[in-house]
């Protein structure tokens, strides 16, 4: 029945992350940085430093990202049974601004959540989600991929027409 296709949704969407990790290099980034996923999360933050705007822009974004924002329905399916663990609005939260403070250039940019909650629901872990995530944007997408605007998300706006 429908559950059975959703085990087996998501448990080859477990076994795909471990292969995008290594394809992607995270487990190398996780290894070789000079902070843990926690401390990133954690780190200590200025009034300046700049990081206010997109910590607010996170908070605004992160409730309105849900397995409703997710058209194929099996990935519906996926992101809704880890929506009230690992997939929680706070998960997610707190992925996307350790994200924001390992990368202040580019910083945030609306749909990275998106392919945050598609990495918690793909890994059921924050901090490997949070690694594939930073491997993605570092070293996979296009150095402008995700840039500010006035180009901000063009490479993102392209994917979402290829994939409609």
């Amino acid at each position: 029945g429908a559950y059975d296709t959703f085990r087996v949704t998501a448990q080859s969407l477990a076994a795909a992350s471990k292969g995008w990790e290594a394809a992607a290099g995270a487990d190398q980034k996780r290894q070789t940085s000079p902070h843990s996923y926690w401390q990133y999360v954690n780190l200590p933050q200025e009034p300046d430093d700049g990081l206010a705007e997109d910590f607010s822009t996170i908070d605004k974004d992160v409730p309105r990202t849900t397995a409703h924002s997710f058209d194929d329905m099996e990935l519906h399916a996926v992101v809704a049974a880890v929506e009230h663990g690992v997939g929680s609005g706070d998960s997610l939260r707190r992925v996307l601004r350790g994200y924001v403070v390992r990368n202040r250039n580019p910083g945030y940019a609306q749909g990275l959540n998106y392919i945050g909650k598609f990495l918690l629901a793909a890994t059921e872990d924050e901090e490997r989600a949070f690694w594939l995530l930073n491997a993605y944007v570092e070293d996979v997408m296009p150095p402008d991929f995700l840039s500010r605007p006035p180009s901000g998300m063009n490479g993102f706006m392209v994917l979402l027409g290829v994939f409609k």
